[in-house]
Parts: structure tokens; sequence; C-alpha cells
């Protein structure tokens, strides 16, 4: 019986620490930014305007725009580097931006999206053009908590 009931007190504890750090990782990794120009995730564009981005597990990440009409979960992986502002970057080419790394501000780690496969074939594409033509320009946008 003492077992039984110890093991349902540790199984109780561990979930309601999980679910405490489950709520500080999302309010405190909310990214807010306004980006103004169209830009694609996936293969998946976005129109310009405000968007959050959530971080709900630790290699998902939740982009909804302001008004809640469009979102996407999109998998990424780890970049290191510490970085000291809140910042989105994208991969531009010509008029063409894809949302490429997220950075928060004090973490030692950003998250890289993967490639899509529309920009692997823009970059296919572009390649038999000029060598600058086909790597991207790169676009910082600043984002607030």
């Amino acid at each position: 019986m003492k077992r039984q009931a110890l093991m349902i007190l540790t199984t109780l504890s561990f979930l309601v620490m999980l679910t405490a750090t489950s709520v500080y990782a999302q309010s405190s990794t909310d990214l807010v930014a306004n980006i103004p120009f169209e830009f694609v995730i996936g293969n998946r564009t976005f129109p310009a305007g405000e968007y959050t981005f959530t971080y709900r597990f630790t290699h998902v990440i939740q982009i909804q725009s302001q008004d809640r009409d469009t979102a996407m979960f999109v998998s990424t992986g780890p970049v290191e580097a510490k970085k000291t502002r809140n910042e989105l970057v994208f991969h531009r080419y010509g008029d063409q931006y894809f949302l490429s790394r997220l950075w928060t501000e004090g973490d030692d780690a950003g998250r890289a999206v993967t490639m899509s496969s529309s920009e692997r074939e823009l970059i296919q594409a572009r390649s038999g053009m000029a060598r600058s033509s086909s790597e991207p320009q790169m676009v910082s946008i600043t984002a607030h908590r």
C-alpha cells in the first residue's frame, strides 16, 4: 500500500513539474514581429503582417498571424550562437523571402527552419545565373516578447 501511494505521489509530482515547465517555456519564448513582406515557410506563403512565434516543444514552433487567420507548426533544428536581441532571419532571393532562423535574446542556441523544397528549387533555377544570384541575402527582423 505504501509503495502504491509513493508511486502515485511521484507520478503526480512529475506531471506537475512538466506542466509548470511547459507553461513557463511557452510564456517566456513567444516572439512577436511585424514582417513587412510576404514570406514562405515550408511550402506555404504568408502575407505581410504581425506574427507570433511560439516555441511549443523543443523542436516545434507555432507561427500564427495576429488576426489568427493563418497558423502553422514547423519543425526546427538547433543553431548555436549567443544573440543579444530577439530576431528572425530570412533568406531573400529577389522579392521572395524564406524564414531561415529564429533567435531569442540571451539563449545560447537559436532555431533553424529546414530549407523547403520551393527554396531549393529556386536556388537550383538561379544556379545557372551568376554565382551571387543563387546565394541568398540575409534579412533580419527584430522581434519582441
